[in-house]
């Protein structure tokens, strides 16, 4: 193609790339505008041993993530139109030596496996929205969270899978992530919630959210004596 604004290409290879970014959310603002200078179309695209670092500042709170990252995609098109700048048909991404931690919560996840399909950035006057059907799967993650007077729910040892949804993010909008628990099943996974008074333990828990069954092999509840 001798055209240098329209570039099409049969594959994009990316190997080891380094990625740091930082983000902030400014409450009452508008979205950047996004806009790219040419039309860049990709049939595969894979992107190997890659490293990402984000931190998102929104007000007094942040949310850092790190994660290495491997991705191979098809149809991946970045275009000069206004109302949608991005899009892919296909994409299979491969995380590992994941963190992800806020002053609530602390999380690690050494394998998750995502498959998305039909991915865009909409764009409607200054809001930008990304949409994507996704279907994720991991393994021997942890997550902490800190409540209020020092206590903490500690979650361990977690395997299981999200169903096919949809994923709407938009900048400004925060999700209902209770309402997923429909579409989530847990195989495996130890959970313990201890505050000042108690230390409740749930062992080899497993959850099926579309039948809303839940299973609990043991149970300990123990006073925390002073």
């Amino acid at each position: 193609n001798t055209n240098p604004q329209d570039i099409r290409l049969q594959s994009l290879n990316i190997e080891n790339p380094q990625v740091k970014m930082e983000m902030k959310q400014v409450p009452g603002s508008s979205s950047q505008e996004l806009r790219f200078p040419v039309e860049l179309f990709a049939d595969a695209v894979r992107i190997s041993n890659g490293t990402l670092r984000a931190l998102i500042i929104d007000g007094n709170d942040s949310l850092a993530v790190t994660t290495s990252v491997n991705v191979q995609a098809d149809s991946l098109r970045f275009s000069t139109e206004d109302d949608l700048p991005v899009s892919f048909g296909e994409a299979d991404i491969a995380l590992s030596a994941a963190t992800i931690s806020n002053h609530k919560m602390e999380a690690e996840v050494p394998s998750a496996q995502m498959s998305m399909s039909e991915g865009k950035i909409l764009k409607n006057q200054q809001d930008a929205m990304f949409q994507s059907t996704v279907h994720a799967a991991w393994s021997g993650a942890s997550v902490k969270l800190n409540a209020l007077n020092d206590a903490h729910l500690h979650a361990s040892e977690l395997t299981g899978e999200l169903k096919p949804s949809l994923l709407e993010m938009k900048s400004g909008i925060k999700q209902d992530w209770i309402s997923w628990l429909d579409r989530l099943t847990l195989s495996d996974g130890h959970m313990r919630w201890r505050d000042s008074a108690n230390t409740i333990t749930f062992r080899n828990t497993v959850w099926d959210g579309a039948a809303h069954f839940l299973h609990v092999d043991s149970f300990q509840l123990q006073p925390n004596l002073t």
